[in-house]
């Protein structure tokens, strides 16, 4: 039953987040003088709206069997 909970809330959030998550990246450049060069990226992590779907009926539906038992 709480397998089926947690599934169910990841669903939730996958769906929240279907615009994608964002983060930045910093990345320290090789170079040749006394300076430091590091480049900050913003990155996104895409999740597509029927991968929240599929975790949420997945959720469910493992909580319906484990009800049934």
């Amino acid at each position: 039953m709480w397998i089926g909970a947690f599934v169910t809330a990841i669903g939730i959030l996958a769906l929240i987040a279907s615009g994608g998550l964002h983060y930045s990246a910093h990345e320290h450049l090789p170079h040749d003088s006394a300076t430091k060069v590091i480049v900050k990226e913003e990155k996104v992590l895409a999740i597509p709206p029927l991968a929240g779907c599929l975790t949420l009926a997945a959720g469910i539906g493992i909580m319906l069997v484990a009800a049934r038992r």
